[in-house]
């Protein structure tokens, strides 16, 4: 490669926020239409659709693959401060967004009507959880709870989980009987549905801001003020790698799909993707924002999404391509079997919605 193309490389990777042994995680394009900075993106369980929300109050839902890749669906409004976090239920036909205003909307996803909405919590909200079957969400919030919504029965009581300290994030364990809690103090709190602890995970030096259960539901990935990723063993309950290379406070993690790999963003702008296995960093992208808030895995692995702060008045999600997909994407030798009748009467549908 000659001197020319060397340098005009070098000034590729840097408008595009990559180094040049990062050239395959390339930028896609930005989703534009934000008004302000970005805190929270999520694809659909199937990868069609991208969520994002942010400091314009604004819920985006935009067409996340061909045809269409970018354009807006939704602009749902009604939050009256900055959303915070998003999630998709697990059939993708409701999505759900928390807001610093203390509230908690939820949409369906097939034309963009409100299903539900709570003002329940006294706090910021700052994480969402649907159940699999989509029938509950649950919320953990500054004001020191835990919430489950029942979005069909609005007249139910909520259940309430009273852990009494500002609650960052949060997970639910793989048995459904207990909760992982992230807070200010540099351990991460297994309690119990009444809000007593159960155990603590030790090995954060400060504020514990995010957490993330494993697909398989053995691993739990944290990130905290301390500069720091941990992967976490929940059978052992030890510290199984320790991820170091953010330089400044780690804002999110997410899985990817198949549990191999993990997405970290930073305060300082940076999103790296690491290899759980090794515990070795395979990327890591500088992108265009000064402030990276939250980053979100396609299904398929073939796209990152980033929530930043851009310089700019037209904000909007980053989105990055992957080679991940290639990597996982061997073919599989399956020995055929006789493909089964379907019975007359199939697995029921979705709780009817109200109004339908």
């Amino acid at each position: 490669m000659g001197m020319r193309n060397v340098i005009l490389l070098v000034i590729l990777s840097s408008f595009i926020g990559l180094s040049a042994q990062d050239s395959t995680y390339s930028f896609k394009m930005k989703f534009t239409g934000h008004t302000r900075a970005l805190e929270a993106v999520a694809f659909s369980p199937d990868g069609q659709w991208l969520a994002s929300g942010g400091w314009d109050n604004e819920l985006h839902i935009y067409r996340a693959d061909t045809p269409g890749l970018g354009n807006l669906k939704f602009n749902l409004k009604g939050h009256m401060s900055a959303i915070t976090c998003v999630a998709y239920s697990k059939d993708g036909s409701l999505v759900a967004s928390g807001s610093k205003d203390n509230t908690i909307r939820v949409y369906n996803t097939s034309d963009g009507s409100l299903l539900y909405s709570s003002l329940e919590h006294t706090g910021a909200i700052t994480k969402l959880i649907f159940d699999p079957t989509g029938k509950y969400l649950m919320s953990s919030s500054k004001d020191g709870t835990i919430r489950m919504f029942n979005l069909y029965e609005v007249t139910v009581k909520t259940n309430v989980v009273p852990y009494g300290k500002p609650i960052n994030s949060f997970a639910v364990a793989s048995n459904g009987k207990s909760l992982y809690v992230a807070t200010a103090k540099g351990d991460i709190d297994n309690i119990g549905f009444k809000g007593q602890i159960i155990k603590s995970l030790t090995g954060h030096g400060q504020q514990v801001n995010c957490l993330e259960l494993s697909p398989n539901g053995k691993l739990l990935v944290s990130g905290a003020d301390d500069k720091t990723v941990i992967v976490w063993d929940l059978v052992a309950g030890t510290a199984l790698k320790t991820l170091t290379g953010h330089g400044w406070k780690v804002t999110s993690v997410n899985w990817s799909t198949d549990g191999k790999y993990v997405v970290s963003t930073c305060n300082d702008g940076a999103t790296i993707v690491w290899d759980v296995e090794s515990g070795k960093a395979l990327s890591t992208l500088q992108e265009m924002g000064s402030n990276a808030r939250c980053a979100s895995f396609s299904p398929d692995l073939a796209r990152i999404s980033v929530a930043t702060v851009l310089e700019t008045q037209n904000h909007g999600a980053i989105v990055y391509n992957t080679p991940l997909k290639k990597m996982e994407n061997k073919p599989v030798v399956k020995e055929k079997k006789p493909i089964a009748t379907p019975a007359k009467n199939g697995k029921p549908g979705p709780p009817k919605r109200p109004g339908n």
